[in-house]
């Protein structure tokens, strides 16, 4: 007998706690958003009409402004990011993650989105097809992660001081667009180039993110870093031209905004591989084309982007 959970819901348990998944019908046939649930005790996220882990609060959510390092054997890893619900807790969440060398998959939910791209310092845009993990890593280090799919790992779940064995199991399956390995790794780990994801955050609430990162390489070990949601400061530019040979583009005036996220850049500069955005949330990325701007060093004055992303810095109008 199907359990009725607000608005109305309906649960294939008899709990929360006990049930696999939620219908937004009594016969159990129309799946429910994806989102959080609770039965004011505990909380679990649909997450692709698939309940995940039980866990007991918000409060337990790992705290926007801090970096962490973790170590482990192969596993699924879910944590849960309190983003903050004041009114001033809006903008674009910076993720910064570094696997270093040995392959591991991130993928970001919030507000029933799902973020997956990212910018590497030394290899720029990365990103699975929209809504799948995005695998990055070194390419030689790669261990069959499509050929060994699916993989069957155990689940972890952060409860507020580390990861957490549930004892419950999942299945990693891998396709081969999701691997987005380089020749090196994409970071300079223990350094602080890494690569970089923008979550755009434009109300207080809701305030929990959902990150997950997989590993299926044996043992793992990965560093992120989460920046509390802040407005992007603006820039000024030209519009977008598709030619920098377009006679007009010297003489077009820089009164568009653009909103940059740094990755390699130095404020106030722009760096290659940095996202690019037309909005201080980090919501739209630029169109791909080329764009005049002041923001960058020596003689440098346009930049090239494609899926948001810098890909060539260079001196168009001498």
């Amino acid at each position: 007998m199907p359990t009725s959970f607000a608005q109305p819901f309906f649960l294939d348990g008899t709990t929360l706690s006990d049930s696999s998944a939620i219908f937004a019908d009594s016969g159990l046939t129309i799946p429910a958003p994806d989102g959080y649930y609770s039965d004011g005790v505990i909380i679990r996220e649909l997450s692709g009409g698939i309940l995940l882990p039980v866990f007991p609060c918000p409060a337990c959510g790992f705290p926007c402004g801090d970096d962490l390092l973790t170590t482990g054997q192969e596993g699924a890893y879910y944590m849960d990011i309190d983003t903050g619900t004041l009114p001033t807790a809006v903008g674009a969440i910076i993720i910064r993650f570094a696997p270093n060398a040995i392959p591991d998959a991130i993928k970001v939910t919030f507000d029933s989105q799902v973020y997956n791209e990212l910018s590497s310092p030394f290899y720029g845009y990365l990103a699975a097809p929209p809504g799948l993990d995005t695998w990055i890593g070194q390419a030689s280090f790669d261990c069959g992660i499509v050929s060994g799919s699916p993989h069957t790992v155990n689940v972890f779940q952060w409860d507020g001081t580390s990861f957490v064995n549930t004892g419950s199991t999942e299945n990693v399956t891998v396709t081969a667009p999701q691997l987005q390995l380089t020749p090196t790794p994409p970071d300079n780990y223990p350094g602080d180039l890494w690569p970089v994801m923008v979550v755009p955050k434009l109300t207080a609430t809701p305030s929990l993110l959902s990150l997950k990162v997989s590993a299926v390489c044996g043992t793992t070990g990965f560093l992120f870093s989460i920046t509390c949601p802040s407005k992007i400061k603006k820039i000024n530019a030209s519009v977008k031209f598709d030619d920098p040979l377009d006679p007009a583009f010297c003489e077009a005036p820089l009164t568009n905004q653009l909103f940059p996220v740094r990755v390699n850049g130095v404020f106030p500069y722009l760096g290659l591989y940095d996202w690019i955005f037309t909005d201080t949330y980090g919501q739209n990325k630029a169109a791909d084309g080329y764009y005049r701007t002041n923001n960058l060093t020596g003689s440098d004055d346009t930049i090239q982007v494609q899926n948001g992303v810098i890909i060539a810095i260079t001196n168009q109008c001498p």
